[in-house]
């Protein structure tokens, strides 16, 4: 990919609209639908195995975060076949929407921005959890690590 580069001055640079907030929106249950059917066949090929330890604890009805270890980009086949049909929005950098901003919208990804503190990632987890009740997968690493991938559950209280 080839970066274009502009020049401008400073102060049209402070004129440039500044970042636009979007709420995060539900993961549309069709598309997950069709995401998991896909990954199934790529996790049969693997022979994909989970191990489910003290899964009975976690409450079906209320959201939790879940923490991933980022090592592939099979790491989305895996959570999909392991919390379907759970509803979860994915935390993603806001690199990840640049041309396809409603697509990944679609799929309930939460936007962040990279290199920076950002408070409206707070805002948008909690308001994920207690207006669309729904689960978040986060990868806190922010990059691959080659070790096995794990699956943390901590429970969202109020």
């Amino acid at each position: 990919m080839k970066i274009k580069v502009k020049e401008i001055s400073y102060d049209k640079f402070c004129d440039l609209p500044g970042y636009k907030h979007v709420n995060p929106k539900k993961r549309s249950f069709l598309l997950a639908s069709i995401i998991r059917l896909v990954s199934g066949f790529t996790m049969m090929n693997v022979k994909f195995k989970a191990n489910y330890i003290n899964i009975d604890k976690i409450d079906k009805k209320e959201p939790y975060l879940i923490l991933m270890n980022h090592s592939s980009f099979v790491d989305m086949k895996i959570a999909s076949k392991i919390l379907y049909p759970k509803k979860y929005n994915i935390v993603c950098t806001d690199d990840g929407f640049v041309g396809k901003e409603w697509l990944m919208r679609f799929l309930g990804c939460i936007s962040t921005r990279k290199y920076i503190t950002d408070p409206s990632l707070v805002k948008d987890m909690l308001y994920t959890v207690k207006k669309l009740n729904s689960s978040i997968l986060l990868y806190p690493e922010a990059c691959y690590s080659f070790d096995k991938s794990q699956l943390l559950f901590y429970f969202l209280a109020d």
